[in-house]
């Protein structure tokens, strides 16, 4: 049997991979004993995929790339019952979805079952399942529907999906956080270079590894940290608008994938309202539970847009992001924007000064 060292291992609740909502609606009206006999007397019958179908899938499918190190594992959690695992795992197989293992616990917590399985990620349909989940400091994913029906989705589709960084990818500022936090590091830490040392972590995460215990600096740097965004400068990066605009021409899809809170994002819309029209979909820090160099955050802009590695590019200037980018198998494009070209090499696939001349041409000739 193979252990978890070497894999990456997702859990899903089993509402979230298969539709199980007109199950759920008969446990709410008749009760668990009618449901049960319901689930029993149907555990042949295949369940219907649901939203995290094409992304377990998909994910599911990598390892046919990898040969027998098959470094993508899927468990199921769930909070259903016995008669429900049964029927789960039928549908598994007959969908030839190689998920064998999990947790059917009729009623009781999940949580405990995601340190025992070693999971690297909890994806759930329910939005309040995965906050309890972050807040207790567990790894949790929204899964979102995209619109399109989880049966009718084959995977095989060849449109691209890209995701740029925010911070000294889309715009230049990146050498002004590091100022910010160099200060704080000599102010409370009496440390030099901070700056660098946190660069692609949510604001949440540089508290809990760094501050844990200075609860009055968290607050004096939270205040300081919104008057100082509230002044920054928001300029463009050097040929992104244009190269963003030749991308939707080509029928592109494009997340910005970024550390960010929305408290920041607010400010970036202030000072650029046409920002948001740019792109397809914004991703915050909020929305995953690992930040850089995990790659929680572009496998969820991969879900959320039915993609896979294969037609998926990451733009990425920082060294956690680059390293998030590359765990993630999309083809990685660096910037020398906040890090010269020499200190990157080796991190990405490929690497450009800037976006000047850049065009969705270009682009594709540089496919990993």
């Amino acid at each position: 049997m193979k252990t978890t060292e070497n894999q990456l291992v997702v859990a899903v609740s089993s509402r979230a991979l298969f539709d199980l909502e007109s199950e759920h609606r008969l446990f709410e009206e008749k009760g668990i004993a009618a449901y049960r006999d319901y689930q029993e007397s149907h555990k042949d019958d295949p369940l219907a995929p649901g939203v995290a179908f094409p992304f377990i899938k998909r994910l599911l499918k990598l390892n046919e790339l990898f040969g027998e190190a098959e470094p993508f594992r899927v468990v199921v959690l769930s909070r259903n019952s016995p008669e429900t695992g049964e029927r789960f795992f039928s549908s598994c197989r007959h969908y030839n979805l190689p998920v064998k293992a999990g947790a059917f616990t009729s009623g009781q917590s999940t949580f405990p079952y995601i340190k025992s399985f070693d999971v690297s990620l909890f994806l759930s349909a329910n939005r309040e399942n995965v906050m309890y989940a972050i807040q207790q400091g567990l790894p949790g994913g929204w899964v979102i529907p995209s619109g399109k029906k989880a049966e009718e989705d084959n995977g095989d589709d060849n449109e691209l999906r890209i995701a740029f960084d925010f911070d000294g990818v889309i715009m230049d500022t990146e050498t002004q956080y590091t100022v910010f936090w160099d200060e704080q590091g000599r102010k409370y830490l009496n440390e030099e270079d901070f700056g660098r040392r946190i660069k692609g972590q949510t604001l949440l995460q540089i508290y809990e590894k760094h501050f844990a215990d200075k609860p009055e600096a968290q607050l004096e740097i939270s205040a300081e940290l919104n008057v100082y965004e509230k002044k920054m400068s928001y300029e463009y990066i050097p040929g992104v608008e244009a190269f963003i605009a030749d991308l939707r021409r080509n029928g592109a899809k494009i997340a910005v994938v970024t550390s960010s809170n929305e408290e920041k994002m607010a400010n970036v819309y202030n000072a650029h309202p046409e920002f948001k029209g740019m792109v397809d979909r914004i991703l915050t820090g909020e929305m995953f539970a690992r930040s850089k160099p995990a790659p929680d955050c572009f496998l969820l802009g991969m879900e959320i847009f039915e993609a896979t590695p294969e037609n998926s590019y990451v733009f990425e200037d920082s060294f956690h992001g680059l390293q998030a980018g590359m765990t993630s198998g999309a083809t990685v494009i660096g910037l020398a924007t906040t890090n010269s070209r020499e200190a990157i090499t080796g991190k990405a696939h490929y690497i450009i000064d800037d976006f000047t001349g850049m065009t969705y041409e270009k682009m594709i000739s540089l496919h990993k």
